[in-house]
């Protein structure tokens, strides 16, 4: 724990000289400006009040210059009314505030001897502080725009963002979608919920639950240029959810849609196939049916007081999978359930305080997961739920003093409660335990058999406290400043459970018939995980927003200080194995160091017109990844798949394996003959030097009201990566390679490829070392150009064309080890420094999606439009739209050499190569149009109905979106998925 008290002294220090601010904002936005009068000369004194159903009333004074400033305010709308004797009230009405958004009002004040009277001015659409990238869509955006109903289709109507699915009517709700930005991997992404960092802490970037689509009030998507308050470099996703007002307000809502409401698009290539026995013909993906219906309320529970808020969701998907039955001639269903419960209290004890609790709860069930056809026993189908091994939600509770006009204090802390299993329908399994029955394959149908592995539980509670005070002086050095300063505690511990059956996986390359007798093949008999890693972090940062007349400075820095251990863990030898590997009793360990970073922002804004609306920003940002847990996990036998590989062959025709049938292959993992022995896996898993890895980031943009309400912006990202970290082989430079053979494959469609490789001299005995890269950098430049609108003259507009080119450059030392995957965990892309300067040097690159029901999807165009509007007509009628045309993802070809080479023992599995550079070949082009139609039914005052009809896919494309990418496979180019069916969803919903 030494590690862990230097990390947090070093950190207070850092506070004390500097303060800093929380990494988890709220996010809240902030009203501001100026108040002159008619001459242009400032006006001190006047009276400000600020209105909204969204909070209580405040009410400031403009300064010396005229300057005044209301921050920390929720997404809504308000109204701002300026009084001073002597002068005509202003009233700016209809102000909207967005997360993380700044209004800037340049009020006039005239002289007046008459009455009194009010006066309405326009609210500004360019953000005069922005210097980054970002996109916000409110509650009418999400309500009237047709989508999948969950955040990850909100994220792709971001420029620069590309996601690895398409979601038709809510068919892919049920998985977490891997989105990609600005060149930076999915592991980068950032998950906030009311502001608490909610990002899973061991499975980087992703969210640990699943969301009540109609909670939110607003979701925020940033890609670049963030401020010191973001430490991380990939997309950033703010969610804030509903708060109630003084007035009680529900909504209640129903969508459907099922097989009967979507078309057929099966390409003719399948409709081509020859049947299989016991099989109905292949189709698309297709919806067996969606249905998603739920309600929330809220309002006072005393009036200017207390608020309460709640919601609850139920989201049940059904798909067909693209195969049948083998036994039932019935085709499969994959079921997935979703429920979300919600709860937020708002205290507001005077205008000083203000007090808020929330809980959320959003859980997956799912039945049948896992179906492989045709032979798979549905006893090996995992069931995913809850294994009610720790305290389940997101609990979360904060505390905001105002104690003037000029600071504002926040106080949070956030639990997080990540918890799921997957177990076999066949029983036998425990949390914590394995299940009682091997694992087998049948390599020559190839499908799994008799048992899946287990995994229960995997348990991430997760701790944040954070605390945040942000203050505003006029008229000092030159011009006003907003300074923000603040930390952030964040506290994880990940526990992780997982087993091949009771330790064995059994690989049949002979028996072709389910449940039959074994024949010959291997044996995997590997120690199940259960292992916990605790993580800690400090994080900090000082900012200070300076405006000087038409320029605005952004000048921080942020300090993140982390390091994380390995708890101590018994695990038992493989069933039935245990001559040939031992158990592990693990005293635990912490071999990573603390990783401390400091990292500068800088931006700017420049009001060229002097009125608001043309605005030129530039940005620098600096990112460090810092430690993540695998950097202990790696080191850790508890946390990785270790064990040795067993050749048999069945003597006795039966369903048993026994000692006398196997011999030994090898050993994997950092796994050795005789009792486990810590030095011995130390030695084997070693650690060298560690940098964290950088990014540095370049934005410059230019952006201009060109109507009313209407804003045309361009913007500019250059992004370089360095420093990266993985683990390579011990011992192994360039230089011991030596060409082995050519790679031969020729097809009448794809061409022919004659391919080269190499592989070292000598055979490798597995030792690995965790270590950067030297030589490796990566280099993203992408141009955004769009228009957005707001609400107005009964439309909303938001388009974009994103333009980018990503790169990969090697220049020397390890690089060449770092190689592209396929997606698949046991097919490697293995190094080979021969094929560096024709297929990855100076190339593009694109990371692979590779789980949550998704694989092998290379997410990377570089070319994409992507527009979104609604359109509000006569008799309570609206139209909305989303159309989407870019380029194809890549389609790489791979070719598998063998496995028997000589540095299989680091690698374990069949080596593939690339046979072309990344996006040399590309699937089509993807086009895609949803229309919404709604019709408001008014019940004077008991509410109203809204009555929607969705179009998804509205042409009915089948673009195929991945084909089977191994040329060595009687599969090859197989289509493997093509675009869902045009599908209708139908929608209801009750409001008052």
């Amino acid at each position: 724990m030494n590690k862990k008290f230097l990390l947090i002294v070093a950190l207070g220090m850092i506070l004390i000289a500097v303060p800093a601010f929380s990494q988890v904002a709220t996010r809240a936005g902030s009203i501001f400006g100026k108040v002159v009068d008619d001459k242009g000369a400032p006006l001190p004194g006047v009276s400000i009040t600020l209105e909204s159903s969204e909070i209580q009333p405040q009410v400031a004074t403009s300064g010396p210059t005229g300057g005044f400033r209301f921050a920390n305010l929720p997404p809504g709308t308000y109204a701002v009314t300026f009084t001073i004797e002597g002068f005509t009230e202003v009233r700016q009405e209809d102000v909207r505030v967005s997360i993380a958004g700044s209004v800037n009002l340049e009020i006039t004040l005239k002289p007046t001897l008459a009455e009194e009277f009010v006066v309405v001015a326009d609210t500004p659409v360019v953000d005069t502080k922005k210097t980054g990238n970002e996109s916000t869509f409110n509650r009418e955006y999400l309500d009237k725009v047709p989508s999948g109903r969950d955040p990850w289709v909100i994220i792709e109507q971001t420029p620069g963002v590309d996601n690895d699915r398409i979601n038709i009517a809510g068919s892919e709700s049920g998985q977490q979608t891997g989105f990609f930005a600005r060149g930076a991997s999915d592991a980068d992404n950032v998950w906030n919920y009311d502001g608490v960092n909610t990002t899973d802490p061991l499975a980087l970037g992703t969210t640990p639950t699943y969301f009540d689509f109609d909670a939110f009030e607003e979701i925020q998507i940033q890609s670049g240029g963030m401020d010191a308050s973001v430490g991380a470099k990939g997309v950033v996703v703010n969610l804030v959810t509903k708060r109630a007002g003084n007035k009680w307000e529900a909504n209640a809502s129903y969508y459907f849609v099922n097989d009967s409401l979507q078309s057929d698009n099966t390409p003719q290539e399948l409709l081509d196939l020859p049947p299989i026995a016991g099989q109905q013909r292949i189709r698309s993906n297709r919806i067996d049916q969606v249905y998603d219906w739920g309600f929330d309320i809220g309002g006072p529970i005393v009036k200017d007081r207390l608020f309460a808020w709640g919601a609850y969701r139920r989201n049940q998907i059904d798909l067909f999978t693209r195969s049948t039955n083998p036994f039932t001639g019935e085709s499969i269903s994959d079921k997935t359930k979703l429920t979300d419960i919600n709860f937020k209290a708002n205290f507001n004890a005077n205008a000083a305080n203000e007090s808020q609790f929330g809980y959320f709860d959003g859980a997956k069930e799912k039945d049948g997961r896992g179906f492989i056809p045709p032979t798979q026993s549905e006893e090996t189908l995992w069931q995913q739920g809850n294994p009610g091994t720790i305290l389940k939600g997101i609990w979360t509770g904060q505390h905001t003093f105002i104690p003037n006009d000029h600071t504002i204090v926040n106080g949070r802390y956030g639990y997080i409660g990540n918890s799921f299993e997957l177990a076999p329908n066949g029983g036998g399994c425990e949390a914590n335990k394995p299940c009682e029955i091997p694992m087998i394959y049948l390599a020559a149908v190839p499908r799994w058999e008799d048992t899946s592995f287990n995994v229960s539980p995997i348990d991430r509670p997760t701790h944040d406290f954070n605390a945040d005070v942000n203050w505003f002086k006029e008229n000092w050095g030159g011009g006003d400043h907003e300074f923000k300063f603040g930390f952030e505690y964040k506290a994880s511990e990940g526990h992780t459970f997982s087993s091949y059956g009771n330790g064995a996986l059994i690989v049949d390359y002979g028996q072709t018939q389910a449940r039959g007798p074994l024949t010959y093949g291997a044996i995997y008999a590997q120690r199940f995980l259960n292992g916990t890693v605790n993580y800690y972090r400090a994080s900090g940062y000082a900012t200070d927003t300076w405006r000087l007349d038409r320029l605005t400075l952004n000048l921080g820095f942020r300090v993140d200080s982390a390091s994380g251990e390995n708890q101590a863990a018994s695990i038992p030898a493989p069933g039935g194995f245990d001559v040939f590997i031992s158990g592990v009793d693990f005293a635990g360990n912490d071999r990573s160091d603390v990783y401390t970073d400091i990292s500068p922002r800088i931006g700017a804004t420049y009001d060229v017109t002097g009125d608001g609306k043309t605005i030129v920003r530039g940005n620098f940002a600096r990112y460090y990844d810092g430690y993540t847990v695998f950097y202990d996990t790696y080191a850790n036998p508890t946390y990785s798949y270790n064990g040795v590989i067993l050749y048999y062959e069945n003597l006795n025709g039966d369903r048993i394996i026994t000692p006398n049938e196997v011999v030994v292959g090898g050993y994997y993992g950092g796994a050795a003959p005789g009792p486990f022995d810590q030095a011995q896996f130390d030695a084997l898993k070693r650690i060298g030097d560690i940098e964290s890895a950088v990014t540095d980031e370049f934005v410059l943009g230019f952006e201009r009201e060109v109507i009313k309400d209407l804003a045309a912006f361009v913007s500019f990202t250059h992004r370089n990566y360095d420093k990266f970290t993985q683990p390579v082989p011990f011992g192994v430079t360039a230089e011991d390679y030596v060409p082995v053979g050519v790679f031969h494959f020729a097809h009448p469609d794809f061409g022919t490829f004659d391919i080269p490789f190499s592989d070292i001299a000598f055979e490798h005995d597995g030792t690995q070392i965790l270590k950067t890269i030297d030589g490796y950098t990566q280099t993203y430049d992408g141009v955004d150009l769009g228009v957005r609108k707001r609400m107005s003259n009964n439309f909303m507009l938001n388009a974009f064309i994103t333009l980018q080119r990503q790169k990969a450059h090697y220049d020397g030392g390890d690089s060449f080890f770092v190689v592209t995957g396929d997606g698949i965990g046991a097919r490697t892309v293995y190094a080979d420094p021969s094929l560096v300067p024709g297929f990855y040097d100076d190339q593009p690159y694109a990371f692979v999606s590779g789980g949550s029901g998704k694989t092998g999807v290379f997410p990377y165009a570089e070319w994409t439009f992507r527009a979104s509007g609604i359109y509000q007509a006569p008799w309570d009628l609206s139209f909305g739209g989303f159309i989407r045309y870019q380029q194809g993802f890549p389609q790489p070809l791979f070719g598998q050499v063998g496995s028997g080479l000589n540095l299989s023992n680091f690698y374990a599995a069949g080596r593939l190569i690339l046979l072309e550079p990344i996006g040399a070949r590309r699937y089509e082009n993807i086009f895609t149009l949803d229309l919404n139609v709604q019709k408001v039914l008014e019940l004077s005052d008991y509410g109203r109905i809204t009555l929607g009809v969705d179009v998804f896919n509205v042409t009915n494309s089948n673009t195929v979106i991945q084909r089977e990418r191994r040329v060595t496979t009687g599969t090859f180019n197989a289509l493997q998925e093509n675009l869902s069916p045009r599908a209708v969803r139908l929608g209801f919903k009750y409001s008052f």
